[in-house]
């Protein structure tokens, strides 16, 4: 039996051996938790202690960040497409641009579910094209 809860900021699935949690704030899986042979349960993801604490400290380690759409790091910042240059800067680290542009974006549920065999969300997050280095719409 699966279970699915939600709140304002985050996303609780779970089964008597699986356990999720997701925040809103950024998309966030904050929680991957198993539950051991001897009942206690184990989380496979550094977790933030609130979805505020993540807002407050998310750029420290980038755990768990959606990191889109580009991952790690873009050299100064700089790239080319289609023969022009483009620059992006929403953070960067040391001279490089870092960790994509939705990472702190508020996503919001779209779709869920869950019965007997699974339980499943879809969160979602548009890009208002707002970064001057990514000026291209979002795909479908």
């Amino acid at each position: 039996m699966f279970t699915l809860k939600t709140d304002n900021d985050r996303l609780l699935l779970a089964s008597p051996d699986l356990r999720a949690e997701i925040y809103l704030y950024g998309g966030l899986l904050n929680h991957y938790e198993i539950c051991r042979p001897d009942g206690t349960w184990f989380n496979i993801v550094k977790a933030y202690d609130t979805p505020q604490h993540a807002r407050g400290s998310l750029t420290e380690w980038f755990r768990s960040g959606k990191l889109s759409p580009y991952a790690c790091r873009l050299r100064y910042g700089k790239y080319s497409f289609d023969g022009k240059a483009y620059q992006c800067g929403k953070f960067k680290l040391a001279e490089h641009a870092a960790h994509g542009l939705m990472y702190d974006r508020e996503f919001a549920l779209v779709n869920s579910h869950a019965d007997n065999q699974s339980a499943e969300v879809e969160i979602r997050a548009d890009y208002a094209q707002d970064d001057s280095g990514y000026p291209f719409p979002p795909s479908a």
